[in-house]
């Protein structure tokens, strides 16, 4: 089975507020896991497509 894995360098730049866990310390401590443990080389690796901000707010909002 084929897992893609989508990421990007503007993930960097995503916070939320108030504690909440989706920060960007998790998804680069969950990246570096995935290299040492060489799961990564095992993903197809993909930045995803830009969508339009009418895109986005249909899902956001």
């Amino acid at each position: 089975m084929d897992v893609t894995f989508f990421t990007h360098p503007s993930y960097d730049d995503h916070r939320m507020h108030g504690g909440h866990p989706e920060c960007p310390e998790r998804t680069r401590a969950i990246l570096a896991h995935l290299r040492e443990t060489g799961l990564l080389a095992d993903l197809k690796q993909r930045k995803p497509d830009e969508v339009t901000e009418a895109a986005l707010r249909r899902v956001h909002e």
